[in-house]
Order: C-alpha cells, then structure tokens, then sequence
C-alpha cells in the first residue's frame, strides 16, 4: 500500500510517500514567484508530472492531503483551497484515490492530540521515522504524518477508498 501525504501551504506542495510503514521519501514542489497565482502555474504542473511518473513506476495507491485551515488571511485561505482543489483533480484524472483530512483528526490519530504543538509533532515522528531527525521542514513532518494516518486507516477498512 503506497500512500502520498501532501502538506499544502501557499508555497509549497509538500509530499511524503510511505510504502506500508516506510517512508520512501519525500518531495517538494515549490515555486519563488511572488503571487499564488505564478507559483500555481509552476507547482501543479510539476505535481502532475510527479504523479503520472509514481502512476507509470506503480508506485502509488492512495493520496491524502491536509484540509486548509480558514485563517484571517482571506487570500491565504483560498490559495490553500485552490491548491487542494488543483491536488483532488490531478488524483482524480489519473484515477489514483484521494480524501483529505482536517489537521485535528490525523493529529489526533497519530500524536494522541488534535491540538498538538509544532514540537510534539516532531518528537512523534521522529521517533517513528528516526531518518527525519535533522529534518528542518515542519512540512515534510506534517507531510509524513497525514501519510501515515491513512495508512492506519487503511489497514483498518480498505473498502474506505472504492470509488
């Protein structure tokens, strides 16, 4: 089971691919360009690329993403959803299952607590995935633990993906 967790954020895709409990490695789609919609133009075409190549290898069988947080950049918020919306059509096209989830809900799955802290995420993971100690990236962490919640997921009702 080859699940890519995606982290969305207004300038970085960020993607972790576990295989069962294995992290296989993890990628990032960013872009410079200074409105959101260059970075756009630049990151889901890459994205895409990414996914039929993954598709091709046979090496993805799900996908989830992190639902965008509402926040009081309006801006922000709708990138984020746009972005998603870009993530869900990509899969969708390609035919690769996708579902998104709300940062409490794999927090809590994975941490024990859907309030948890930047550092608790990190310590979590880590202890799972000791090759992401000197990771800088919070969003290769985040990345890793929305990939893993479906992975629990999985293992626990497959049938959760049959389109």
């Amino acid at each position: 089971m080859k699940i890519l967790g995606i982290d969305i954020d207004t300038k970085n895709l960020t993607c972790s691919l576990l295989d069962g409990d294995e992290l296989k490695g993890y990628f990032i789609f960013s872009s410079k360009e200074k409105t959101w919609g260059k970075r756009f133009d630049e990151i889901i075409p890459a994205f895409e690329q990414f996914l039929k190549q993954l598709k091709e290898d046979n090496q993805i069988d799900y996908i989830i993403a992190e639902e965008p947080l509402f926040i009081q950049n309006a801006l922000s918020s709708i990138s984020l959803s746009v972005f998603l919306g870009a993530c869900r059509t990509v899969a969708r096209q390609l035919e690769i299952p996708f579902r998104s989830v709300h940062n409490m809900t794999w927090k809590k799955e994975i941490i024990g607590n859907g309030r948890a802290s930047k550092d608790e995420i990190y310590q979590k993971i880590v202890q799972i995935y000791p090759q992401l100690e000197d990771c800088k990236s919070q969003h290769i962490v985040d990345s890793t633990g929305i990939a893993l919640f479906l992975v629990k997921k999985v293992k626990e009702d497959a049938k959760m993906f049959e389109l």
